[in-house]
Order: structure tokens, then C-alpha cells, then sequence
């Protein structure tokens, strides 16, 4: 997806799309909570603990930073180059309240498990924003800007604007309403749409959409392993499904080119 942002062309199939340049200097991510796929990562127990670990091609590292920001890095972009990243074991802040409320509450770094973020009319929750394991966003209104990335959490979309977004291991996605300008869909993660408008969605490594009303426009684009079923709604967009892709239509109306490459 990012590089459809970049370019405004529908990137090659994984692997021969272009990737970053992997990270080959050592790198050490400090902080707590460290998982691949959802798995805790034993051995760093104790604060100063450091482990080096090499990302599976279809694992996704997330995590605290020291400051209390969640992060996550997927490996399938290969963004270190192997025996270059360690782990250190720090003591990270408290998750913070059980309950966030935009925009009468301040924003917060990121949202860690039990915590839920309920966002209104009038609420901005920015860029780059990530939500880990066990969080919930709950989205009436207002505004997510450029670079959600959610991993093991549960979104629902009811109205409002989304920038960009990427669903990974774990999290499911259900939108009802509004509208969201691309979403990224990657291995484990589920998206549902029921409503609103998508302009934009990529399913991609194992993904897996079920589209059954709202409109999609722009692109849809399925790659290998990856699965969008189509069952209502309004499909104007391009609809590219790459070899190994599961594309599925059984309702709605498709008014879209269908593209099998």
C-alpha cells in the first residue's frame, strides 16, 4: 500500500514488489511486551535482558517502546536485514486509562491491551497512530489521518474519515460507515465491510475481506494467499486478484474492470 501512495500505480505481487532498503546496521529496540504474532518472546524477563531475533517472513513483531508507544514491524518487508535487530527488556509506563474519549481526552501515544479508544464528531486521532494486542477502537466520527496500523485489536468504523490504515496479525476490521481512503489488509487479519465507502483496498500475504454492501472504488487488489469474497454492495473500482488470490463475487453490483494476472 505504501507504495500505491507513492506512485498512484497497483504494485506487483509479493515478491517483487519494491521493498525499503532493509536496516543492516545492529538495532536495538528497547522497551516491553514483545511479541511475534501475538507470542510473547521469552528471555527478556527482566529489565536490561537483550535478545538478538531474526523476523519470520510472515511474523509480525509488536511491542511497547520505553516511552510507552506501541510499535509494530511486519516481516514479510523485510525491514532488517537478518542478524541485525536485538531486543532489549526495559521498564515501559503504565498502559494509562481503561477508557480514551476523543476529543473531550488528550491523545494518546498508542493503545495497549484493555484499553479502547471511542472516537467522536470533533476527534483527531492523527497519523501514525498504532493500536496492540487487545485494544478496541470504536469509531463514530471524526478523523484518522495517514498510517493507522493495528495488530491482535479490534476496529469497527461506524462514521468518520480514515486516511490509511493496516490491519495485521490478529486484528479484525468491521466498517460500517464513513469513509476510508485505503485499507491494508495482511496475513490474519480479517475485514468485514458492511457500509460507507472504501476507496482503496489491498488484501495481501493471506489477508482476508468479505464485502456485503457500501462501495468500493479506486482499486481492490488481491494477491496470493490472499481471499476478498464479494457478496452486496457497489464495486466500481479495478479489481486485480494475482495468481494464488481467492476472488469471490456472489452478489452485489460490479461495474468494475476484473483483472486475473
Amino acid at each position: 500500500m505504501q507504495q500505491f501512495q507513492m506512485t498512484g500505480e497497483v504494485p506487483p505481487p509479493f515478491p517483487s514488489r519494491i521493498s525499503a532498503w532493509s536496516v543492516y546496521d545492529t538495532f536495538t529496540v528497547a522497551g516491553g511486551e514483545f511479541k511475534i504474532n501475538g507470542t510473547p518472546i521469552s528471555g527478556l524477563s527482566s529489565p536490561g535482558d537483550t535478545k538478538p531475533i531474526d523476523l519470520p517472513q510472515h511474523g509480525v513483531l509488536s511491542g511497547t517502546l520505553s516511552d510507552g508507544t506501541p510499535f509494530a514491524f511486519e516481516g514479510a518487508y523485510q525491514p532488517f536485514a537478518p542478524g541485525t535487530l536485538a531486543l532489549q527488556a526495559t521498564e515501559v509506563p503504565a498502559a494509562g486509562p481503561a477508557v480514551i474519549r476523543l476529543p473531550s481526552d488528550a491523545v494518546p501515544l498508542g493503545l495497549r491491551s484493555g484499553q479502547t479508544l471511542l472516537l467522536g464528531e470533533g476527534g483527531d486521532l492523527g497519523d501514525h497512530f498504532n493500536a496492540d494486542y487487545g485494544s478496541v477502537i470504536r469509531m463514530n466520527g471524526g478523523r484518522i489521518g495517514m498510517g493507522l496500523r493495528t495488530v491482535g485489536s479490534f476496529v469497527n468504523i461506524d462514521a468518520g474519515q480514515v486516511g490509511t490504515m493496516t490491519a495485521l496479525y490478529g486484528s479484525v476490521v468491521n466498517i460500517s460507515g464513513g469513509m476510508t481512503d485505503a485499507i491494508d489488509v495482511q496475513r490474519g487479519a480479517v475485514l468485514n465491510v458492511s457500509g460507507g465507502e472504501v476507496r482503496n483496498l489491498f488484501a495481501t500475504m493471506g489477508g482476508q475481506a468479505r464485502i456485503t454492501g457500501g462501495a468500493l472504488e479506486g482499486y481492490v487488489y488481491v494477491t496470493n494467499d490472499s481471499s476478498v469474497s464479494i457478496h452486496g454492495g457497489v464495486i466500481s473500482a479495478q479489481v486485480s486478484a494475482y495468481e494464488g488470490a481467492t476472488l469471490t463475487i456472489q452478489g452485489g453490483e460490479v461495474t468494475g474492470p476484473i483483472i486475473a494476472i
